[in-house]
């Protein structure tokens, strides 16, 4: 897995692509570090082309943790990305909303 980080004006976007599996769970808790109060993080899971338990376990973990400090967190997974459908399976978009592109989470996370 890798892992981008960019940060402006109070919002972090995440870039993850390949595998997010449990090979790459604790580098991704590790780079992203401590969610603060008030921040808005869009994780863009576009160029993921593979998420297992653990990594959908990670995902479930941030948003609960950014929910629980008064953070926003929103995920961009694509229709035709390859890990949509595991996503809505499991429900992640219940604790945090799923969008169909950066723009349209950072619109409506702003």
């Amino acid at each position: 897995m890798q892992l981008r980080i960019e940060s402006s004006d109070g919002l972090r976007l995440v870039r993850l692509e390949g595998a997010l599996d449990a090979l790459g769970t604790e580098a991704f808790h590790d780079e992203l570090g401590p969610i603060g109060n008030g921040e808005r993080l869009v994780l863009d899971l576009e160029q993921l082309t593979f998420v297992d338990s653990a990594g959908l376990h990670a995902l479930f973990k941030v948003a609960r943790a950014a929910k629980e400090v008064g953070a926003r967190v929103g995920l961009v997974v694509p229709p035709g990305s390859p890990v949509r459908r595991v996503v809505e399976i499991v429900h992640l978009a219940d604790v945090a909303p799923l969008f169909d592109s950066i723009e349209s989470a950072v619109s409506d996370l702003t």
